[in-house]
């Protein structure tokens, strides 16, 4: 299970959150959040999907902007090793 945690202290103007996974050595491995990945990123919780997730931290966007955002946020999590995603139920 990756040990990811979230520091909000003494961030730059803008970030609302640095992300980093406890489990990789390089500790210079860092990923800073804005205010709405942040709400997206709380909301993680091992069982909501990320359309789930979408929906309960909505933002003031439109859908298809909102869709986009939320797919690189999701994405940039996979990159950095915050998340690993379950396919095993996934429909062909």
């Amino acid at each position: 299970m990756t040990k990811v945690i979230c520091i909000q202290e003494r961030l730059p103007p803008g970030v609302a959150g640095v992300l980093i996974n406890q489990d990789h050595v390089d500790t210079d491995l860092i990923h800073p959040i804005d205010s709405s990945e942040k709400r997206l990123f709380d909301l993680l919780d091992g069982r909501k999907t990320i359309t789930e997730i979408m929906n309960g931290g909505a933002h003031s966007m439109g859908t298809n902007l909102q869709l986009d955002s939320t797919r690189n946020f999701f994405k940039r999590l996979w990159q950095y090793d915050h998340i690993v995603f379950d396919a095993s139920k996934a429909v062909p």
